[in-house]
């Protein structure tokens, strides 16, 4: 200031001194500084949440008034929009309004107060919210106005912007695919959606997609629809429809998941499947920004040949053919060839069976790769699945055939009749072969089972078969072993081959029948009978067992057949053991593998080894299996299929659910391996069993025992957190609850410290003072860092959390009224078992008006006491509560909410009064339990009472007659938390009354249970209950508590041995007493079973009546077993001799029933054309000797053993029970004293037969 310029009085007085200099520094009143994650620029994976934090300063020595803060979120594309998290989890130090909805594009502050400047510093306050998008550039701009109040009074309106640039990436690739990739008219693929998480260190949760399949293509029948991916997944894939849903996901981190189905295509053009932009999302904003493809390119699919032949075409009854299927492509690749050859009239499946069927030793065999035979002796069709044929290729399916039914067989696959995935079928040509079965004798013979180890029986049995008109007597067939094959030391020789035959054995190295005689055919069938014996061996080796042509003799005389070959397999079965991680559930450690369970985090693979070790001298060929993975595990992304199996193919897609070996060849004394990883997305326990039989070779020799690996897929830990009490005046502490969930058997380290900021809105939430913390953690409070005051609590790196989990409980308070919600998102908890997979979030009102809270959970402790404690108990969520006034629930309705997701309710706000809460339904699944009335919390020296806990049943539960009073300050009222309703499982208890017929104690498997038997349940439930047909009882939805269960012994059955039932596997009760288990202890949920009640048949009990009887020229007999008629119990019957011949045995019989008489053959009329005793021989019926006349003894056998003799009925007119035109020709064997006798008793009966108890038992 220049001198003279700074004057004063009337006479002035001026400065006569210029002032020194000064410099000005012009200062905006108001700035805005926006960051993301506390940066300008940001770059991070989608579905993580960011913090966008706005600064407003104030450089006023005076207050900024009416602060607004406006930011609308960016999109990036038309999916790709940036938006507010949920939850939001504002925090503001500004005051005023925050507007911030979950979900919403954009953030507002209205009415907001900025500090003025003081000691050379602007003030400031702050806004921070979560955002959340899909990947993208998101750059955003905030807009911030206010109002400054001058010194002279006037106002003045400052405002700032500032900009902050986000940028998601992609966390979540999705992809399509078609196996096979092209088709034809007609055919089918598999479709997969793979998802992949790009983020090594968080999950992906809720990915939802729809997928809508283009025209001409639709979910075929049935689906084949699944899930691999983790969390609680819903698929619907309806077959017949158009569009696949999926909802619910979970991706660990870096895993890999796919939904899989089936589509069947028609037309003649690709079929392109897209999932439109935006079609897949996921928590967070996760979203496909563009659409994901794929084609199922069309092909016309090319044609097919097939062709057979049956060699020799001429065969004698029973006799093998030789069945060649041939199969001849065309250019075109084909996959999962399937083709079916129905024994039929017409070839296709359900018509009239045309009497070829497959021989006694089938003997398939392919060459088709990777096919899979199915034919089962005896049966009436062979089956070729899931082949693969190279274009211009040709394989071949081999089976042995067989029939007994006189004259030509035409056997025909139609046209149409192969399937492929590309449509192709053999459309212009169909394959027939004849085989012709002559009017011959014919022999058979077959082990069963074909392949033992030594020492093992197996039981020989020979078979004639006569297609001729006449039968043939005076039979008798002579068989000799080949050398080191002997008969069993009690051979167990039977024959049905006329009622004079006899089983002998002339030396230990053979068996010969004498006696015989056989019926002719029947409507073209042939007759059959039967020889049979238990033979074996101690030395290993292949048993060519051969019967040479012409050896049968009818009355000494050669009958021409062909000769009759089986062969048995004296060896060791194949050894097979499979492991996860060189661990399997196979006792001992076998060879190279340990005795163990395998583990792995969810999305990581596992490697999967079956070894395979043949101990005979001799190669097997054709060696096949298929591992049918258990439910949710799959083989990996990568499956690193691989085999040292010689010639063998291993097959097997990603994330397809079976293994297949199939052509492999295993020489002497070899051992190979099959190789494949594996991976599950879903925590369980996964057992992989291979059981006995279930490899195969052509020779026939399979594995035994079985062998089981296991792997458990960890669950990933997981967090709840809880404020309790969830109201608190200002500055009043309050409980702050973490519970850290492990539901594994072994315990998990944090791989970096678990942080939970308090939230900061409508003010800061911290740390009481003093700072009280308790844990049941390993290392105790020394792993927690909760400092008096601080706006954070943290639990330490390398923290251990026990299997069952553990709790941290740290105090906490806020001083500003208004509703907090402390959240901790996804991912926090990062452990040695992963991160979590769900957020956990707890809500606290700072008010001082009254409240009523408490929650609704299962209490799972053995004995419920109505306690809630974390980590143990399960909350329930959405069951209603209703608040009402006055002393009980007929009181007005004021208010109803709903449990949230840690099963807690809340009415807050209340003014001083009486209240009653009221539980109106019975959360589903759940009993009542104990229900708990709270206490009462003063607010600067209110009163109040707690109410009343009852459970009425109407409602189910409720707390009454609840009391706040305020202090004579309408706003000062008291509270009362932990009003609770618990809860829990109902426990069940089931068993079997049983035929214990080895009285063993054990309900093994072929015993039979025992219906309409009385079981009665006492203690807290006292009820009773009938046993099912199949013996089975149960008692469900029981509270916990003592039972005891009590049988009403079932006449006519003696008591036998009861076995004490389990609970989880581990013994529950006493069963000291006959029929009666005492002292059952179930907790809530327990579930015991096979508590079980085993019979045994008193010897008094069995009897059986029978009584002769004829129709349509059938003899037979009617019987009944009296004592357990309506039992629904059966019975074995056999036929025997009056000098114990065993005739024949009839299994799985019922009380009461009807039998043929042995020896009697009816025609498919059901009329009797042929009778014991008699054979059509030299164009006449010919007298031959028959144990089975006049008498034969019926026995019932059920354990004890209890027998009738049964008097053969006698001819008439109207019922024939011998030849037409022998009558009166006395019956063979029969004495005339005696015929004598029959004569006078039939005129007595009227031609009805008597039958008597017998006079020994056979046991």
């Amino acid at each position: 200031i220049p001198a003279g310029n700074v004057c004063f009085g009337a006479v002035p007085t001026c400065n006569n001194v210029a002032s020194g200099g000064a410099t000005t520094n012009n200062t905006e009143t108001m700035s805005l500084a926006k960051t993301f994650d506390n940066a300008e620029n940001v770059s991070k994976l989608e579905g993580l949440t960011t913090r966008l934090r706005m600064v407003l300063s104030n450089n006023s020595v005076s207050a900024l008034t009416s602060a607004t803060i406006s930011d609308t979120l960016p999109s990036a594309g038309p999916f790709q929009q940036l938006r507010v998290a949920n939850p939001p989890n504002v925090s503001n130090s500004c005051g005023g309004t925050v507007t911030a909805t979950a979900g919403s594009t954009s953030v507002a502050l209205n009415g907001g107060t900025v500090p003025a400047a003081s000691g050379g510093s602007a003030g400031t306050c702050f806004l921070e919210v979560d955002v959340a998008g899909p990947a993208g550039s998101y750059p955003n701009t905030a807009d911030a106005t206010a109002v400054r109040n001058n010194a002279d009074g006037s106002t003045t309106n400052v405002s700032d912007s500032d900009g902050a640039n986000l940028t998601y990436n992609d966390a979540l690739r999705v992809e399509k695919f078609f196996n096979p990739a092209a088709t034809g008219e007609g055919g089918s693929a598999t479709g997969s959606v793979r998802f992949t998480n790009l983020d090594a260190s968080n999950p992906i949760t809720g990915i939802s997609m729809t997928d809508d399949l283009p025209a001409g293509m639709l979910i075929a029948t049935p689906s084949n629809a699944y899930s691999t991916c983790g969390g609680n997944p819903a698929l619907t894939a309806t077959a017949g429809t158009g569009t696949v849903i999926l909802s619910g996901a979970t991706l660990a981190p870096s895993a890999v998941c796919e939904v899989r189905f089936d589509v069947t295509v028609t037309g003649n053009a690709d079929w392109t499947n897209t999932i439109p932009a935006g079609g897949v999302t996921a928590d967070n904003g996760i979203t496909n920004r563009d659409p994901v493809s794929a084609t199922l390119t069309f092909v016309p699919p090319e044609v097919p040949l097939i062709s057979k032949a049956i060699s020799p075409g001429n065969i004698s009854p029973g006799q093998p053919g030789l069945l060649t299927i041939t199969i001849t492509n065309a250019a075109q690749d084909l996959s999962n060839l399937e083709v079916t050859d129905y024994f039929t009239m017409d070839g296709t499946a359900g018509a009239a069976l045309n009497g070829m069927r497959l021989a006694t030793a089938p003997a398939a065999s392919t060459d088709c790769p990777n096919g899979i035979v199915t034919a089962m002796p005896g049966d009436t069709s062979v089956r070729l699945s899931g082949a693969t044929l190279a274009g211009g290729a040709s394989c071949q399916v081999r089976v042995n055939v067989t029939s007994t039914t006189a004259g030509t067989i035409t056997n025909t696959i139609p046209i149409d009749s192969i399937s492929s995935d590309q449509g192709a079928t053999n459309s212009t040509s169909f394959a027939q072969s004849t085989l012709n079965i002559g009017t011959a004798i014919g022999v058979g013979k077959m082990f069963e089972p074909p392949v033992v180890s030594p020492t093992e029986p197996s039981r020989l049995r020979i078979t004639i078969y006569n297609t001729q008109s006449e039968g043939l007597t005076g039979l008798s067939l002579t068989d000799t072993f080949p050398a080191g094959l002997v008969t069993a030391a009690d051979p167990a020789g039977f024959s049905d081959c006329g009622g004079g035959a006899v089983v002998t054995f002339p030396t230990t190295g053979s068996v010969q029948m004498t006696g015989g005689s056989i019926n002719g055919a029947t409507d073209g069938e042939a007759a059959t009978c039967v020889i049979e014996a238990d033979v074996v061996s101690a030395i290993e080796g292949t048993y060519l067992n051969a019967i040479p042509a012409n050896s049968l003799l009818a009355n000494g005389n050669p009958v021409p057949h062909p000769g009759a070959n089986a062969t048995l397999e004296v060896r060791e079965r194949l050894i097979v053991n499979k492991a996860f991680d060189d661990l399997t559930l196979d006792v001992g450690d076998p060879n190279g593998f340990t005795t163990g369970t395998a583990s792995r985090l969810p999305g990581v693979a596992a490697p999967l080894t079956i070894r395979i070790e043949n101990p005979n001298t001799i190669a097997l060929t054709e060696v096949r299996f298929v591992d049918e993975l258990p439910d949710g595990l799959t083989l990996a992304p990568t499956p690193a299929l691989a085999t040292t199996c010689t010639g063998g193919a291993v097959d097997g897609v990603a994330f397809g659910r079976e293994i297949r070996l199939t052509g492999a060849t295993l020489d002497a004394a070899a051992v190979c391996t099959v190789t494949a990883n594996v991976v599950s997305n879903i925590p369980g326990i996964y057992t992989n069993e291979i059981a006995v039989g279930d490899v195969t070779s052509f020779e026939g020799i399979d594995n035994n025992p079985l062998t089981q690996a296991q792997l458990i897929v960890i669950t990933p830990p997981g967090i709840t957190k809880d404020i309790a009490p969830p109201v608190i005046a200002p500055g009043v502490p309050a409980t702050l609850t973490l519970a850290l969930e492990n539901d594994n058997d072994l315990a998990y380290t944090l791989a970096a410290p678990l942080v939970d900021n308090l939230p900061g809105s409508p003010g800061q939430m911290t740390v009481a003072d003093p700072s009280v913390v308790t844990t049941t953690c390993p290392g105790g409070t020394g792993i927690v860092t909760a400092v008096a005051n601080a706006s954070s609590i943290s639990i330490a790196n390398g923290a251990s959390v026990p299997p069952g989990g553990c709790v941290v409980t740290v105090e906490v308070t806020a001083a500003t009224p208004g509703d907090y919600l402390n959240f901790i998102p996804v991912g926090a908890l990062n452990t040695s078992f992963g991160p979590s997979e769900e957020p956990a979030q707890a809500p606290l009102l700072v008010s001082t008006l009254g409240y009523i809270s408490g929650r609704v959970f299962l209490d799972n402790q053995a004995v419920p006491d109505g306690q809630y404690l974390p980590g143990s108990s399960t909350p329930i969520e959405g069951n209603p509560i209703e608040l009402r006034s006055g002393a009980d629930c007929s009181g007005a309705l004021l208010n109803s909410v709903t449990t949230d997701a840690m099963g807690n309710y809340l009415f807050s706000g209340l003014a001083a009064g009486t209240y009653s809460v009221c539980q109106p339904t019975q959360p589903g699944g759940s009993l009542n339990s104990v229900t708990t009335p709270g206490s009462i919390v003063t607010v600067a020296g209110s009163t109040g009472a707690a109410g009343t806990a009852s459970n009425p049943g109407t409602p189910t539960s409720q707390i009454v007659g609840i009391v706040l009073n305020n202090n004579g300050n309408a706003d000062e009222v008291s509270g009362s938390p932990e009003n609770n309703f618990s809860e829990v499982l109902p426990a069940s208890i089931a068993g079997n009354v049983y035929h214990d017929a080895n009285n063993n104690g054990s309900f093994d498997p072929g015993e039979s249970g025992i219906g309409g038997v009385t079981v009665t349940l006492s203690g807290p439930v006292n009820t009773s209950v009938v046993t099912n047909p199949d013996g089975s009882y149960s008692f469900t939805g029981l509270p916990p508590g003592q039972y005891t269960v009590t049988e009403t012994q079932p006449s006519p059955w003696t008591d036998g041995i009861d076995t004490l039932g389990t609970v989880a596997g581990i013994p529950n009760g006493n069963a000291t007493t006959n029929d009666t288990f005492t002292a059952i202890n179930l907790a809530p949920g327990d579930a015991g079973i096979n508590y079980n009640f085993g019979e045994v048949v008193g010897a008094a009990a069995l009897a059986i009546n029978a009584a002769a009887t004829c129709a349509n020229n059938a003899p037979g007999v009617s019987y009944n077993i009296p004592a357990y008629s309506g039992s629904g119990t059966t019975f074995t019957l056999s036929w025997l001799t009056v000098d114990d011949r065993l005739v024949a045995t009839y299994v799985d019989q019922p009380a009461s029933g009807s039998l043929l008489w042995p020896g009697v053959v009816v025609d498919s009329a059901g009329m009797g054309v042929g009778w014991p005793g008699w054979v059509f021989s030299d164009g006449q019926w010919t007298a031959v000797p028959d144990d089975r006349l006049p008498e034969m003894v019926l026995r019932v056998t059920l354990g004890e053993s209890a027998e009738t003799i049964v008097t053969y009925p006698p001819n008439s007119m109207s019922c024939l029970t011998q030849p037409l035109g022998t009558f009166p020709t006395p019956i063979p064997g029969l004495p005339n004293p005696a015929l004598l006798l029959l004569a006078l008793l039939m005129a007595i009966t009227g031609g009805w037969s008597l039958a008597r108890p017998r006079l020994h038992r056979r046991y």
